[in-house]
C-alpha cells in the first residue's frame, strides 16, 4: 500500500507540475493574444484615416471634374465665338470688295454726280464725309472684329491651359487615392492575418484551458484515491 500510495504521489505531482506549466502557457497566450489584438486595432484605426482621407480625395476629384466640364464647356463656346466672329469678318470683307468692284465698274462718274448733287458747299463737304465715313467704318469694323478675335483666341488659349492644370491636379489626387487605396489593401490584408491569428490563439487556448481542467479531475481521482489507499 506505501508503495502504492508512492507511486500515486508521484503520477499526482507529475499531473500538478503539467498543470503548472499548461497555466503559465496560457498566461502567455493571453498575452499574445492581448498584444495581436492591440495591433489589430491599432490597423483598424489607420484603415479609418484612410477612409477618411479617401473620401476626402474622392470630393476634391469631384470638384476637379465638375470645373472641367465647365472649363470645356467654355473652350467650345470661345471656339465657336470665333467661328462666328471670323465668318463676320469674312462676309465683312467681301461685302467691302463689292463695294469696291461696284465702284471700279461705275468709275468715279457716280462719286461726282453725288458730289455735284450738293446744292451747297456745306453738302457737298458732308456728303464728301459721309463716303469717307462709311468706307472707315467697314475698316474700322473689321478691325474690331479682328481685335475680337485675337481676344478670344487668347481667352480659349487661357482655357486651355487652366483646363491641362485641372487635369494635372485630378490626375495627382486620383494617384494619390491609388496610393491609399493600396496601403488600405495592406493594412486590411494584415488586419485580416492578426484576426486569424487572435482567432487560432484563442482556439489553443480554449483547447488548453479544457486541459487543464481535465488535468484538474484527475488531479482529483488521485486525491480521492491516494486519501482511499491511506
Amino acid at each position: 500500500l506505501d508503495d502504492e500510495i508512492a507511486a500515486n504521489k508521484n503520477k499526482l505531482n507529475a499531473l500538478k507540475d503539467k498543470k503548472e506549466s499548461q497555466k503559465e502557457y496560457l498566461e502567455t497566450l493571453e498575452k499574445q493574444i492581448d498584444t495581436v489584438e492591440e495591433k489589430a486595432t491599432s490597423l483598424q484605426v489607420q484603415v479609418n484615416t484612410l477612409d477618411k482621407s479617401i473620401s476626402k480625395l474622392d470630393k476634391q476629384i469631384d470638384s476637379l471634374t465638375k470645373e472641367i466640364k465647365q472649363t470645356k464647356k467654355q473652350i467650345k463656346k470661345a471656339e465657336e465665338d470665333i467661328v462666328t466672329m471670323e465668318e463676320t469678318i469674312d462676309n465683312t470683307s467681301e461685302r467691302m470688295a463689292e463695294k469696291l468692284r461696284a465702284s471700279y465698274m461705275k468709275g468715279s462718274e457716280s462719286t461726282l454726280q453725288i458730289l455735284m448733287g450738293a446744292d451747297s458747299l456745306a453738302s457737298f463737304m458732308t456728303r464728301l464725309e459721309m463716303m469717307k465715313r462709311t468706307s472707315e467704318n467697314d475698316k474700322k469694323d473689321i478691325e474690331d472684329f479682328r481685335d475680337t478675335v485675337v481676344s478670344l483666341k487668347k481667352t480659349r488659349k487661357q482655357l486651355v491651359s487652366d483646363k491641362e492644370a485641372l487635369d494635372k491636379k485630378k490626375a495627382e489626387r486620383q494617384e494619390s487615392k491609388q496610393e491609399l487605396v493600396t496601403q488600405r489593401a495592406s493594412l486590411k490584408k494584415k488586419q485580416k492575418e492578426y484576426n486569424s491569428t487572435v482567432s487560432q490563439l484563442e482556439s489553443q487556448y480554449g483547447e488548453i484551458d479544457t486541459y487543464v481542467k481535465e488535468l484538474d479531475k484527475s488531479s482529483a481521482v488521485y486525491e480521492n484515491y491516494i486519501a482511499k489507499l491511506n
